[in-house]
């Protein structure tokens, strides 16, 4: 434990500058999209573009180099991934309806992608790549420099449930929902990384899957 809070404060300066960037893009959806009404139904499409862009700008800001031909390999299987979730998620709504309890409940919470409708299935399929490109920078360039697998995934396991503890001030205690799994998410997506040739693929699929079962366990009991 105490080597893994050191080699923390070794590469703290690559941790910030991604805390904050991602914490910053958020903050934009957060204190400036949603005042305006602007959330992951409502004008969705700004919802999109701005998570959508922050992933792109996220490898220019962190000048990241990456393998194209896997990166290109892989997204083409993320985009498939996506079209399959999303049918599925519209298919779900389709023959169960969402109930009134559950309608209360999104609204309630601002927490919008249990509606499994197209608005909410685009800016979450958004707001994942945005996420899921930050986790293959941070993780990637940690190994590069610590050169450990196991190091690595331990380290950047850590960052991921820091990033989510500002969770607590969005959501209250329904942030709960999204930081108890972050203890194990940031594990599984930085192993998958660092472990399989399709990685992004994985970690992907794992994220989207996430929120696919998520959605359909509060649909099941509200």
């Amino acid at each position: 434990m105490n080597n893994l809070f050191s080699v923390f404060l070794l590469h703290k300066i690559i941790i910030t500058r991604w805390l904050v960037y991602w914490l910053s893009v958020f903050g934009v959806y957060v204190l400036i999209l949603k005042p305006n009404g602007i959330n992951y139904l409502n004008g969705y499409y700004y919802t999109s573009a701005l998570f959508f862009l922050g992933g792109v700008f996220g490898l220019i800001l962190f000048r990241f180099k990456f393998n194209k031909e896997i990166f290109l390999h892989s997204s083409f299987y993320v985009f498939l991934v996506t079209v399959i979730y999303s049918f599925l998620a519209l298919g779900y709504d389709y023959l169960y309806p969402a109930s009134s309890e559950l309608l209360s409940f999104t609204f309630k919470n601002n927490i919008l992608f249990p509606l499994f409708n197209y608005q909410t299935i685009i800016s979450k399929a958004c707001d994942i790549f945005f996420q899921q490109t930050l986790i293959y920078i941070l993780t990637m360039l940690l190994f590069s420099k610590i050169q450990d697998k196991l190091l690595t995934v331990k380290l950047f396991g850590l960052c991921f449930f820091i990033l989510h503890l500002p969770l607590v001030f969005v959501f209250g205690v329904t942030g709960l929902l999204f930081i108890v799994p972050s203890i194990v998410a940031g594990l599984v997506f930085s192993f998958c990384l660092l472990q399989f040739k399709m990685g992004i693929l994985y970690s992907y699929s794992i994220h989207f899957s996430f929120y696919l079962i998520l959605g359909i366990i509060l649909r099941f009991y509200l």
